[in-house]
């Protein structure tokens, strides 16, 4: 190959490079959603890419009083939740299409792994916050949340 294919190569390489690393991204990097879970305002980080979903929370030390991460799938189903890699104890609150709770489960701690919680229902969102805040708020299955992304 000669000097200027070489020269034309490495250029084309670092441009398509350049724009795929700038599409990739993390939970953290994009603008949070607002949820007002029984009339207290979380943040939430979003994770709504497979790779987003994955990660969650692992390997967080801590969390905001009213922080957390909201799950967005593409399909309403039974998405399981474990604690694998996680090292802070979690609430996990699941919703359905309209935001409502169909499921709830309290305090999931990291020596839980590699047990699998579920909702009672099929849900197209999943919420975790700090241990305690659905004991805190009493966050029932009667609950709606409200959810704003910004985007």
């Amino acid at each position: 190959m000669q000097k200027k294919e070489y020269i034309v190569w490495v250029i084309l390489v670092l441009v398509f490079g350049g724009v795929f690393f700038t599409r990739v991204r993390s939970a953290q990097d994009s603008e949070p959603a607002t949820a007002l879970i029984a009339e207290e305002t979380f943040l939430l980080e979003i994770a709504d890419t497979t790779r987003e979903r994955a990660q969650g929370l692992s390997n967080r030390a801590e969390l905001a009083d009213h922080g957390g991460m909201l799950f967005v799938f593409d399909e309403v189903s039974y998405h399981g939740f474990w604690m694998k890699d996680t090292l802070i104890p979690l609430d996990i609150i699941w919703l359905d299409e309209n935001r409502r709770v169909v499921g709830i489960t309290q305090n999931a701690t990291p020596d839980s792994y590699p047990e699998v919680f579920y909702p009672d229902a099929p849900a197209l969102f999943v919420i975790e916050v700090p241990a305690g805040t659905i004991s805190r708020l009493g966050v029932g299955t009667d609950n709606t949340i409200t959810i704003i992304r910004q985007q």
